[in-house]
């Protein structure tokens, strides 16, 4: 599956991490996180999915509790 966005648009990212025995990390800040977005090509004929989006807000660090953030 292909997800497209429109250029301005955010997109939420969400993830649950563990630690190494499988326990739910949940004491991250904002200022432990760093994310690295990168091109990717895809072959054509590849279906395209519709990604969840917004078109304003700011960008936040939310505890979902569980490890999920």
């Amino acid at each position: 599956m292909l997800n497209t966005a429109k250029v301005g648009q955010m997109i939420p990212l969400k993830w649950r991490l563990l630690d190494g025995s499988g326990n739910p990390v949940t004491s991250l800040t904002s200022s432990a996180v760093t994310l690295t977005v990168s091109p990717h090509t895809c072959p054509s004929g590849v279906p395209v999915d519709t990604i969840e989006t917004y078109t304003s807000g700011t960008t936040v660090l939310q505890n979902l509790g569980d490890g999920n953030y």
